[in-house]
């Protein structure tokens, strides 16, 4: 018998190293080698407890992925365009292409709700349903992008995340050559958001973050950012002022659902300007200054994940003119996946992205 080492997730907070059987390949079906995976923040949710889903344990958790084909099978072939040894990054999402919302281009809204790592238990076919194992099972209506081979697998990983970077920073903030853009919280996120208001051309690219944070801002300035401020140290109001010779930001996007964030996006922003909001907050409700909001006619966005972003962000990874592999700050071998997720759960300070290699 055939298998795959796998960390699967068997209870909030366990992970055990397990061989699971490889499933034979369907005609429509794919098998990817995994290159590397990294720690989403979903994921870490899921280990805590926080989303549950004891009914799907075992779990193999997993999607941000990049890989080579190692099978396809006659159907797939036609369907991705892609060949054995290629090497691919995955849409976390798999839409149905059936339902009202993926007939009309909403692919995010679709009701299937699946996705890799996430909906279906290692115990239901195809089994190698997440992507912390030496290899995923690529089922149908999945989206693949290829990936240069001179691409760090850091970098490559990373897909997803960039790809949310785009969703926020230009499908939603739309931000244009010579706007000014502020991003509160400098996690990987926030890191994806510098990138790409770089890449969209803004002037000015404000990374804000706790004295905590100090060498993620660093890594902001390294990846685009032009200033970088502590929240709990600096007067961000009047820096940014300063900054803009008091036009203050045109684009706001907040990578947390800290309280203190909304409050300081909606002083940050310029009349007419936009939030994006980012940051979940385990469904608190908020206090925030109504009257500004209105009076400024400043436009709250709600942004949540990348799909019909990834081939651009893919493009943006290809390219090689940011160092996207400087978002993982750690790698662990995937049989330590235990001590890796704790690092990231426990040590956040210490780290930004913690990838796992197979």
């Amino acid at each position: 018998m055939i298998t795959s080492t796998s960390a699967v997730l068997t209870d909030s907070g366990k992970f055990e190293i397990q061989e699971i059987e490889m499933p034979k390949l369907e005609k429509d079906g794919l098998l990817l080698k995994v290159e590397m995976v990294g720690i989403c923040g979903s994921d870490k949710g899921i280990y805590l407890g926080h989303n549950d889903k004891r009914e799907l344990y075992p779990l193999l958790l997993g999607h941000e992925v990049v890989g080579r084909v190692e099978k396809i099978g006659e159907e797939a072939k036609q369907i991705y365009d892609v060949r054995v040894g290629d090497r691919v990054t995955v849409l976390p999402s798999i839409h149905c292409n059936q339902c009202r919302y993926c007939r009309q281009g909403d692919f995010r809204r679709c009701t299937s709700r699946h996705g890799y790592g996430l909906t279906r238990s290692a115990n239901e076919f195809p089994f190698l349903n997440g992507a912390y194992s030496e290899y995923l099972y690529i089922v149908p209506y999945s989206t693949l992008f290829k990936v240069d081979e001179d691409v760090p697998p850091q970098a490559a990983c990373m897909s997803s995340v960039i790809g949310n970077g785009v969703r926020w920073i230009k499908t939603k903030g739309e931000v244009k050559p010579g706007d000014t853009v502020v991003i509160i919280g400098p996690g990987a996120q926030g890191l994806a958001s510098t990138i790409v208001a770089k890449e969209s051309g803004a002037k000015r690219i404000i990374a804000v973050g706790l004295e905590l944070d100090a060498h993620k801002l660093e890594t902001a300035r390294q990846l685009g950012a032009t200033h970088t401020f502590f929240i709990d140290k600096d007067d961000v109001l009047q820096e940014v002022a300063k900054i803009t010779n008091q036009d203050m930001a045109d684009v706001v996007v907040t990578c947390t659902g800290a309280e203190s964030a909304l409050h300081l996006g909606i002083d940050l922003v310029k009349p007419m300007g936009k939030i994006v909001l980012v940051g979940l907050n385990n469904g608190k409700y908020q206090l925030f200054d109504l009257n500004k909001v209105i009076r400024n006619e400043i436009q709250l966005i709600g942004g949540y994940g990348q799909i019909g972003d990834m081939e651009y962000a893919v493009e943006i990874i290809n390219s090689k003119k940011y160092e996207v592999e400087k978002i993982v700050s750690h790698i662990f071998p995937l049989q330590q996946a235990e001590e890796a997720m704790k690092l990231f759960v426990e040590k956040p300070e210490q780290c930004i992205r913690v990838a796992l290699r197979p």
